[in-house]
């Protein structure tokens, strides 16, 4: 068993992505960064630049988009036996030293999935381009008034941790990447 994996998309990632992994701690097992044909060759560059026993990365031969490659890396995730699966982009706006906070309610039994709330704090928004900050914040409103998720803020955040036993409970080929 692997305990916990972080599954890390690469994609145009090369300037942040070697911090991301050098700030993911020892509560991460396994680091599986998928490099989805990426035009800054991210997968290339993190293998050469980290030598961390942990890290392994796989290579699509053509670029099939985040979804894909979050699926590519949690199918190995799940061949690797991991217990809980982390999903962190390469792009620096998820600080992976939040990692434990997303697992703690996995560990003790009271979610089988956690997603990240960037608005939590003033300075994980200040992370987020203000292009894409306005976004997600007219995003969030309107996950507000048309769902019954009103709790819910910063839908577009990638930051999730998952069971593998809710994860195998997902039928992957019903999914569209």
């Amino acid at each position: 068993m692997s305990g916990v994996v972080a599954v890390i998309p690469a994609f145009k990632v090369r300037s942040h992505i070697r911090e991301v992994v050098a700030n993911i701690g020892a509560e991460v097992d396994r680091i599986i960064v998928v490099d989805d044909r990426c035009p800054e060759e991210s997968g290339e560059f993190i293998r050469d630049a980290i030598s961390d026993i942990r890290l392994e990365v796989l290579f699509h031969s053509s670029n099939q988009g985040v979804g894909a490659a979050v699926m590519t890396g949690y199918r190995r995730a799940l061949e690797l036996d991991a217990s809980i699966v982390v999903k962190i982009d390469g792009d620096g706006q998820m600080d992976p030293r939040y990692i434990p906070k997303l697992l703690h309610p996995l560990k003790e039994g009271s979610a089988d999935y956690v997603k990240g709330n960037r608005f939590f704090s003033l300075d994980s928004a200040r992370q987020i381009p203000l292009p894409r900050l306005l976004l997600n914040v007219c995003a969030s409103c309107a996950n507000r008034l048309i769902t019954p998720y009103w709790h819910i803020s910063d839908p577009a955040n990638g930051f999730t941790a998952i069971s593998t036993s809710t994860l195998r409970a997902i039928s992957f080929a019903r999914l569209d990447a």
